[in-house]
């Protein structure tokens, strides 16, 4: 994280904290249950004045969403104070006699968020069903732990609630159903199938795609990509689903091909020019014929950069 992006969340968190606090203040009181009854939901509210519970009708159910809002917003906003004070301690550790470079998400600074600097990659963009978008590279708005709060509750509260936040599956799934599959490379050209249910055109990118997918990571296949004017396909375009920052996943299988190893250095090189690098949202890797895919660098990138 950058001290820009810092300040950009706890800019974000203040405007969060000012929306709930003005929330919790306004909203009916008492403690509300939700309960199944018959197959049915049911309501009963438990009041300060009133020891009993005092069931709730249909015709009650703006009164219902008011209160289960108010218990969700209180506990949203003691988290994001929280968060807020976390944040906040780490403004010190951008002093240029203390730390010159943006901070890892380890050791004292576990707190303070994504070790990604924003690039700004203005010449690479993404083609999807609605048009082009540059590549999504700065780190959320708000702090991912914030959405704990939501997850934790059952099914029939949330349903009562606006959540106030970006939630990671809603996001993730707008993500993948922004992509046209027909952009993408015919899968008549793929003969391996993976666990996801897609073929692709090697077994190396099985096992690649295969353990993304077994560790709930998003990606899509040979989208499009524009980098300086220059359509490409990339192996892999993958979602951080905690920090929805996109990284483009290569893998280079032939490289004791020379002309293969001519063409994988173009691209590594065309990706440099526009500052997407092994540190800036571009993952890559490497087999021969006397050295295979190293599976141990699968899960090295993916706790590194994709969780």
């Amino acid at each position: 994280m950058t001290q820009e992006q810092l300040e950009l969340q706890l800019a974000n968190l203040e405007a969060l904290i000012a929306l709930l606090e003005q929330s919790t203040q306004d909203a009916p009181q008492g403690s509300l249950h939700v309960f199944s009854s018959h197959g049915s939901i049911q309501y009963s509210l438990r009041t300060a004045s009133n020891a009993k519970d005092k069931y709730l009708k249909k015709k009650d159910m703006q009164a219902i969403k008011q209160i289960a809002q108010r218990e969700y917003d209180e506990k949203l906003l003691k988290a994001a104070l929280v968060k807020q004070k976390q944040l906040k301690a780490c403004r010190p550790a951008f002093r240029d006699d203390v730390q010159t470079q943006p901070l890892r998400e380890e050791g004292v600074f576990g707190q303070c968020g994504n070790a990604f600097a924003d690039v700004g990659f203005s010449n690479i963009t993404v083609i999807i069903d609605a048009g082009e978008r540059p590549l999504l590279t700065s780190p959320r708005a708000l702090p991912a732990s914030l959405e704990q709060i939501f997850k934790t509750l059952p099914q029939a509260k949330k349903d009562l609630i606006d959540p106030r936040i970006e939630i990671t599956s809603r996001f993730v799934q707008q993500w993948e159903d922004s992509f046209n599959p027909l952009y993408a490379l015919p899968q008549s050209e793929c003969r391996f199938e993976t666990d996801k249910g897609h073929k692709v055109r090697s077994k190396s990118e099985v096992i690649i795609a295969n353990k993304l997918f077994s560790e709930g990571i998003p990606y899509v296949y040979e989208q499009p990509v524009v980098v300086d004017g220059w359509t490409i396909h990339p192996d892999f375009l993958i979602l951080n689903p905690r920090t929805y920052q996109e990284f483009i996943w290569e893998h280079f299988g032939l490289m004791d091909d020379p002309e293969y190893l001519n063409h994988a250095l173009g691209k590594i090189s065309s990706f440099a020019s526009c500052g997407l690098t092994s540190k800036n949202n571009f993952i890559f890797t490497f087999e021969s014929s006397a050295k295979p895919l190293d599976t141990r660098m699968l899960k090295f990138y993916i706790e590194q950069y994709l969780k």
